[in-house]
């Protein structure tokens, strides 16, 4: 039975890194600046990278992930929120358009400023509903692209705050890869253990950076 799981495991992981796991959505425009991206270091980003011109060169998957990985980096412990950066999508698409076409020279904002901008201006309209991270079968049924927009919003929001940005040297492509193993190996665990919780992407990036030997923060 062991090695029946084991083997199960093994051939799991070996489809999401091939990229053909789950019903993920394909990309509906092709994304011209996403390979460039990918061989960045995370640490290289900044939240002001994330503007009017990425938005122009991002397709609908990217765009998605990466106000979802805003969002996972503003949900603590299943604490209510008010609102969802995720349910801004087509005001943000609307925001820079209109200031393309109108051609607004004011200082651009960041695609989290806007949304922060959208989100403020509510009150209590997901009536403070509680919110989880998003976690392992998430993240293996979504495509590569809303992958790699989700660590640009999380991290982009994360160094925000501060931290240590040099822990984070590799290329966003090496994290998509070594993710992809650990939280399929999770998910597959889980099949003959049903008391195991599915694993955050927060945690998976935790044990990734303990076992690289540097610092998480």
């Amino acid at each position: 039975m062991q090695n029946k799981k084991t083997i199960f495991i093994l051939f799991a992981i070996i489809v999401v890194a091939s990229g053909n796991v789950g019903q993920a959505k394909q990309p509906t425009r092709s994304n011209s600046g996403l390979e460039t991206r990918t061989n960045q270091s995370l640490s290289s980003m900044a939240s002001n990278s994330f503007g009017r011109h990425w938005w122009a060169t991002s397709n609908e998957e990217e765009k998605e992930g990466f106000l979802e990985g805003i969002d996972d980096c503003f949900t603590f412990d299943m604490k209510p929120r008010r609102y969802l950066f995720a349910d801004y999508f087509t005001k943000i698409e609307n925001y820079y358009h209109n200031v393309h076409s109108t051609g607004n020279s004011r200082r651009e904002l960041s695609v989290e400023q806007v949304a922060e901008n959208f989100g403020s201006s509510i009150t209590n309209e997901r009536d403070g509903e509680a919110v989880g991270r998003r976690d392992s079968l998430y993240w293996m049924n979504v495509s590569r692209e809303r992958k790699i927009g989700f660590l640009e919003g999380f991290f982009s929001c994360r160094f925000s705050f501060g931290g240590n940005h040099s822990a984070w040297r590799e290329p966003i492509a090496w994290y998509v890869s070594k993710l992809d193993i650990i939280l399929a190996r999770n998910v597959y665990s889980n099949v003959d253990d049903k008391s195991e919780k599915n694993m955050t992407i927060e945690a998976g990036l935790h044990d990734l950076k303990k076992a690289s030997g540097t610092h998480h923060d």
